[in-house]
């Protein structure tokens, strides 16, 4: 074909081994450009694309095979695959594969580096930027969406069409999805269910091939945020960490595009699919969509009445910075129930406002308000990370700030609760067991404690026991208190609060008691199923 011949180029090089060809080239930026390969395949068996090529020049006689590697935090590559061994033939001329295959499924979407090298460890100057892609879609928004309204969507495959229906936040299989539509691939719709009740889903694009689907988080708030129910809580998901989290390489060099993958990186595309290299197939939505902590929110939603007893509206931080503060100070309360690590001064302000003006505050996670970045266009730019100042931190929001993570003896140890907060907040722990210095969950991941000045009328529900003895103690504590305002706030201080709603009844019940004693829940709601307990675990519940 004339388009891979474009690409039989030869390019001199200081090694014996020269890459003078790549293909298939499926996509524009295709080809030999800038002193760099790029190529487009799609590994889902259906004979068009499915195999990644490179044609090298060597030595005749020498045993050559591609290694594949991806790039991860702070652009450090790892081995993650070999091709085939080939021998080069008399011509000096050899044709080497990859599959994007490990064993019978396909990796996940996303750029991969791939070079020539022979078995004593030469390899090619010029290496190849290869972008796996089965399936990308993605959602040409940065807000949520009205039941009944047209969802814009953007879809690359190499197939005729692809399905496109909507599912639960926990689906884990394209079957679980509702109200399909068949879509050809390029700039499509979707249109919303008028009946939907606001709340986290996934909106499921598949081709049918194995692997060959992805889930979109896609977030649903009532018709009007203009005009929130009694007892609402605005639930804020954090799209700028989604984000940033992403690994897409748009500009096909073979690193992330954003400043968390990247450093050297200020700009993140603000839409686009999300990517994540490496993975088997069809890895995940965005990396902090996936993780339990928002999964195990809608999950532990639904037990706790859904809208029928705790009535949300679910939107995103970007938009969250673009309403008017008239607007989010009618609701009952305000969440923000995953990891707001990135987020704008907009962000904060009309968070500080809300409180200020006496709204009821509850943060989920850890690590919030972290990482101040700036909205131009079509990205996000960085600003600063860490962002600390007297006016502008996280602990004037949620009573506590940043302490740390990624300890090398993992888990810190475990939140244990309060003889304080059984005098000041006894109802916190309505219906458990719990009793001062019982454990409460495990901390993980990020943690939140006491740093600096600490608000009045601040109570300590929970505190860090120190176990972990391979790291210097750090603070997190999970703090009640009341604002300036008049308002209530809750700070979970650990990252793994939310994400262990599913699994511990403790923290389940703690968090409903929250929720509950914030919004003024009526009497009558769906109470909680009381599991029996197991001795250890932290609250961990057996199911009768």
């Amino acid at each position: 074909m004339a388009v891979f011949a474009s690409l039989l180029v030869v390019v001199a090089t200081a090694s014996a081994m020269s890459v003078v060809g790549a293909g298939p080239s499926v996509d524009p930026g295709d080809g030999h450009t800038r002193g760099k390969w790029a190529i487009t395949f799609s590994p889902d068996r259906d004979r068009a694309n499915d195999v990644a090529w490179v044609r090298v020049r060597a030595r005749a006689g020498s045993r050559v095979q591609l290694v594949v590697t991806v790039f991860g935090l702070s652009g450090n590559s790892k081995v993650l695959d070999r091709g085939a061994t080939v021998v080069v033939p008399k011509s000096g001329v050899a044709r080497v594969t990859w599959t994007g295959m490990a064993g019978r499924h396909a990796y996940s979407d996303g750029a991969y580096r791939l070079k020539v090298c022979d078995v004593g460890g030469e390899c090619s100057a010029a290496s190849v930027v290869a972008h796996l892609r089965i399936v990308s879609a993605w959602i040409r928004s940065t807000g949520s969406f009205a039941p009944g309204q047209n969802v814009p969507l953007n879809i690359v495959a190499d197939t005729k069409t692809v399905t496109v229906g909507l599912a639960p936040d926990n689906a884990v299989s394209p079957r679980e999805a509702r109200g399909v539509v068949r879509l050809t691939p390029g700039s499509r719709v979707y249109t919303l269910p008028s009946t939907l009740t606001p709340g986290l889903y996934r909106l499921i694009v598949s081709t049918g091939s194995a692997g060959g689907w992805r889930a979109l988080p896609l977030l649903v708030h009532e018709g009007s945020l203009a005009k929130p129910a009694a007892r609402t809580t605005l639930v804020v998901m954090p799209y700028l960490t989604w984000r940033v989290y992403n690994q897409l390489d748009a500009d096909r060099d073979g690193q992330s595009d954003s400043h968390y993958q990247t450093p050297t990186s200020k700009l993140t595309t603000l839409v686009g699919p999300y990517e994540v290299p490496g993975l088997i197939a069809p890895g995940t939505a965005g990396r902090e969509q996936d993780y339990a902590h928002t999964k195990s929110f809608m999950t532990a939603y639904a037990k706790y009445g859904g809208q029928r007893s705790f009535p949300i509206d679910v939107i995103t931080d970007v938009e969250f910075g673009r309403l008017p503060q008239s607007t989010i100070g009618r609701y009952a309360a305000v969440m923000f129930p995953g990891h707001t690590e990135y987020y704008t001064t907009a962000i904060f302000k009309r968070a500080r406002s809300y409180e200020l003006h006496g709204g009821n505050f509850i943060y989920g996670s850890a690590n919030g308000f972290y990482a101040l970045t700036k909205i131009e266009g079509k990205y996000v730019r960085l600003i600063a990370r860490p962002y600390d100042t007297p006016t502008q931190n996280a602990s004037l929001i949620t009573g506590v700030r940043y302490t740390g993570c990624c300890w090398l003896g993992g888990a810190p140890g475990p939140l244990i609760a309060t003889a304080a907060a059984f005098k000041r907040t006894p109802w916190v722990f309505a219906g458990t067991a719990t009793k001062p210095g019982s454990p409460i969950t495990w901390t993980g991941g990020e943690i939140d404690g006491l740093v600096g000045p600490v608000p009045a009328n601040l109570t300590v529900i929970g505190t860090i026991k120190w176990t972990n003895k391979f790291d210097p103690p750090q603070p997190a504590q999970m703090v009640l208190y009341t604002n300036a305002g008049g308002g209530q706030v809750f700070a979970s201080g650990t990252m793994g609060f939310v994400g262990s709603l599913t699994r511990n009844f403790t923290v389940r019940q703690i968090f409903h008691n929250v929720w509950q004693h914030f919004v003024g829940a009526p009497t009558g709601s769906p109470k909680l199923v009381v599991h029996r307990q197991l001795s250890t675990g932290y609250g961990a519940e057996r199911r009768p």
